[in-house]
């Protein structure tokens, strides 16, 4: 049996589910945001134990790269590495506009994550989940424009109410999050094919540089 546990910190809630041969058996999601840290490895736990599954019998760790939350990011990639460093496992990386394309049935598809206000991700796949257009970050006039120069068939994705507006002509297929039974079947493909990641050099996919706020007193 083919065990890979799956973590994605990148967005406001936290998901931690273990496949078997490509099959969700056990998953948990936590909704409080800005709390991966202090959930992330509980939630570990619980669904090994659920599972009946010891960590030393997975087979992989896959873990989301992003994009997504900087902080988020590290945090799940950091507890990946952990356990493949302290078990000896491989460690597999999917990044999340490639997993939301998955969801897409299209010639030409686009999926598509806001950043900050006015801002998204953004990269353009074919049905068969192939990069037409690199990844990348954007604001919402490139957006548009991507759409119409590339003759997006259908988006996939988490969208606000401005983006949706603006792109209604457009099919809009929207997500919550991550599909576990598209990820679980993503990871095994990759488990037979060995696409792992090097631990000591694996890092998110940010896209675009941190923002920070200048301290004011």
């Amino acid at each position: 049996m083919k065990y890979i546990l799956h973590i994605d910190t990148s967005g406001t809630s936290s998901l931690v589910m273990l496949a078997a041969n490509g099959v969700v058996i056990a998953s948990q999601r936590n909704e409080t945001e800005r709390e991966h840290a202090g959930m992330v490895n509980g939630m570990i736990d619980h669904i090994m134990q659920e599972a009946g599954v010891a960590l030393a019998e997975l087979s992989a760790v896959a873990v989301c790269s992003g994009p997504g939350s900087y902080t988020g990011l590290r945090i799940g990639l950091a507890t990946a590495k952990g356990i493949c460093y302290a078990l000896d496992k491989p460690l597999i990386m999917q990044d999340k506009l490639s997993l939301f394309a998955a969801n897409g049935t299209s010639e030409r598809i686009a999926a598509v994550i806001p950043a900050r206000v006015g801002e998204y991700f953004i990269g353009i796949y074919d049905k068969n989940c192939r990069i037409y257009f690199t990844p990348t970050h954007a604001f919402t006039e490139e957006v548009i424009k991507f759409v119409d120069e590339y003759e997006i068939q259908e988006i996939v994705g988490i969208a606000n109410d401005d983006l949706i507006s603006i792109l209604k002509n457009t099919g809009y297929k929207l997500m919550t999050d991550i599909n576990p039974e598209i990820w679980a079947q993503k990871t095994i493909e990759w488990y037979d094919r060995a696409i792992f990641q090097d631990i000591a050099t694996a890092e998110p996919l940010y896209l675009k540089s941190v923002y920070i706020h200048k301290k004011t007193f």
